[in-house]
């Protein structure tokens, strides 16, 4: 089924799913002593859907799609990040685009300006919670 501008639309499925899913293990990942990097507003996002069955999966400890896929999320991040920093700092980008961050809130921390144009509800999603944490 395609998209339209006036569908309906939930975190907690289809794409949203995945998109909580990878916060799930960045709010896991950011709590680690020797966490790879620091997703401070993961675990702000992730809560906020409320949901019965990702609560009792982040309750267990369990990271969605298991021990193999966190580590992926966690290595292809730390790799990203550095990637990014580094052509910043060298060539002096100061905007990048990310397309299909889903509910990374690592951009809206950053000094330079990092959009997301593909998906606008995620965007209002991250800033409505973000906002109500404040």
């Amino acid at each position: 089924m395609s998209r339209t501008q006036d569908d309906t639309w939930d975190v907690s499925a289809s794409v949203g799913e995945t998109a909580l899913g990878i916060a799930h293990i960045r709010a896991i990942e950011s709590t680690r002593q020797d966490a790879a990097f620091i997703d401070p507003y993961a675990r702000v996002l992730f809560d906020a859907v409320n949901s019965p069955s990702w609560s009792t999966m982040a309750n267990a400890g369990v990271s969605a799609g298991g021990v193999g896929l966190a580590a992926y999320v966690v290595a292809r991040t730390k790799y990203f990040d550095d990637y990014l920093m580094d052509s910043v700092d060298s060539l002096g980008i100061r905007q990048v685009v990310t397309l299909a961050a889903g509910l990374d809130s690592r951009p809206y921390l950053s000094l330079i300006h990092i959009s997301e144009p593909t998906r606008p509800l995620y965007i209002s999603y991250a800033v409505f919670c973000l906002k109500k944490s404040a």
